[in-house]
This record gives C-alpha cells, sequence and structure tokens, in this order.
C-alpha cells in the first residue's frame, strides 16, 4: 500500500550543481568571516610581541602595521581545501 500524504522530492542533476554552488558559497563566506579571527588568534599565540593582548587590540594592531588584507592571510588555501571535499562528497552520502 503507497504511503498517502508523504512527498518525496525528485531532485535532477540541476538540482544538485544548484546544491553544489550553495555549499560552495556558504563554504566560502564562512571561511572568509572566520579567517581574520583564526589570523588574530595565531599571532596572539607565537608573536611574543603580542602576548597579553585581547583580539581587538591585536587586530588593530596588526591592521596598523600590515594593513587590511593581513587578516586575509592564508584565505584562499583554506577556503579551497576545505570546500571541495566537502561539496563533493555530500550528493553521494
Amino acid at each position: 500500500m503507497a504511503s498517502q500524504g508523504k512527498i518525496t522530492p525528485r531532485f535532477g542533476p540541476g538540482d544538485y550543481v544548484k546544491f553544489f554552488g550553495a555549499g560552495a558559497l556558504a563554504a566560502t563566506l564562512t571561511h572568509g568571516a572566520a579567517t581574520p579571527i583564526d589570523v588574530v588568534k595565531t599571532r596572539l599565540q607565537v608573536d611574543d610581541a603580542m602576548k597579553g593582548m585581547n583580539m581587538v587590540r591585536a587586530a588593530r594592531q596588526i591592521v596598523g602595521k600590515e594593513g587590511a588584507s593581513a587578516l586575509l592571510t592564508g584565505f584562499g588555501p583554506t577556503a579551497g581545501r576545505k570546500r571541495l571535499p566537502r561539496t563533493t562528497a555530500r550528493p553521494f552520502t
């Protein structure tokens, strides 16, 4: 007997392309937002001149000395490395 009242979605190849794109965009945006925090955290851990500073003060010092683009150091490799495997594996799991 067929179950009544249940709707089963039917996805085609175009839908999976959209899902892939949405996942890639979401991963890129979240990594872009998290990278500056990670840069400041790492500098606080390894730079003796920054030890004891809070996150805001350290971020201001980095931007003052190196410019705002310094906060995105490592964004490209991080986003590329993490985005591709996750978005390609999900349709098959």
